[in-house]
């Protein structure tokens, strides 16, 4: 229904159409007639307010990521030494996903403009209400499709995926996801899940290397995350400051890398042309991922655990 009323809406992404999760205007209009009790001009520059920054942070990265992917095509990588290629990669794949997330801010912004994005006012103690305004905030995240603060933040690759895309992402979780409980392993249920959002976008051989990949760094970080966890000494370490401190450019690199690595068939769709890409760098991020997978359990018994001090007391 939003969709007829503006073409803003038609890039956010899937949604449950009158559902819990769609905006303020149509799930409880008594709530939003209620709002206009407030002043209009407040509100409508709050509105504004709220469309414009959402859109300048649209336009702001489109026009860089538009030029980079056409380089990223057509650019002859094989006569350029390893590390440039990986860098090179790692940038492309950057800016190759800001023509989604501007894409996807511009049109909150337009649905915001329109009124489509209000969810309600919030509702917050007495001390944290505007002071200017004398009431609590509205809320405008509801044609929201991108968590930009934790998809730019993140050095997790699960933070960047449930930041990204997100609407889509909660409608293959309760649609598919949820409705596979009968197979009775959630791997599985998230490999299929992931197959069907490669299927989604096509029967190109680069989707489903995409996703695939998708399965395999996620995996891979859950193992490494719950081992760092299980080993006090190693968790100690890591939870010192300095270390942290050290750890967050790294692995921010890290997965700026390998966040680009699985984007790379998923843009350039044929298996000839990502292959070499692929080949260019060594498949590299398989390696990688693969061997850690190999090389955890080996670490585990090597390593004292939290389970085994536990067991030994």
């Amino acid at each position: 229904m939003a969709s007829t009323i503006t073409c803003g809406t038609l890039t956010f992404g899937s949604r449950d159409p009158m559902g819990t999760e769609s905006c303020a205007l149509f799930t409880d209009p008594s709530e939003f007639a209620l709002s206009m009790s407030f002043p209009s001009t407040t509100l409508t520059l709050s509105s504004v307010g709220e469309g414009l920054t959402f859109n300048s942070q649209g336009f702001s990265p489109l026009s860089i990521s538009t030029s980079l992917s056409d380089i990223a095509v057509n650019s002859s990588e094989q006569e350029q030494p390893f590390w440039f290629r990986c860098v090179y990669i790692a940038l492309w794949g950057k800016f190759a996903l800001y023509k989604y997330v501007s894409c996807w801010l511009i049109a909150e912004g337009v649905c915001i403009l329109t009124g489509l994005g209000w969810t309600g006012t919030n509702t917050v103690p007495e001390k944290q209400i505007n002071p200017k305004l004398g009431w609590a905030s509205d809320g405008w995240d509801a044609c929201s499709n991108v968590r930009i603060m934790l998809f730019e933040s993140t050095v997790h690759f699960t933070g960047k995926i449930i930041s990204f895309n997100t609407n889509t992402n909660s409608w293959a979780a309760r649609y598919v996801f949820k409705r596979l409980r009968f197979l009775g392993n959630k791997l599985v249920s998230q490999a299929v899940t992931l197959m069907f959002l490669a299927v989604w976008h096509g029967l190109h051989s680069g989707y489903f290397m995409c996703f695939s990949l998708e399965l395999l760094i996620v995996i891979t970080e859950r193992k490494t995350l719950e081992f760092v966890d299980s080993v006090p000494k190693l968790k100690e370490v890591t939870s010192l400051w300095p270390v942290r401190l050290l750890l967050y450019p790294s692995l921010y690199l890290f997965q700026m890398m390998f966040l680009s690595y699985p984007l790379v068939p998923f843009c350039l769709f044929s298996w000839e042309k990502w292959l070499r890409v692929y080949s260019s760098v060594y498949f590299v991020g398989h390696l990688i991922f693969i061997a850690v997978l190999l090389v955890l359990p080996l670490l585990r018994v090597v390593l004292p655990s939290k389970h085994r001090h536990t067991k030994d007391d």
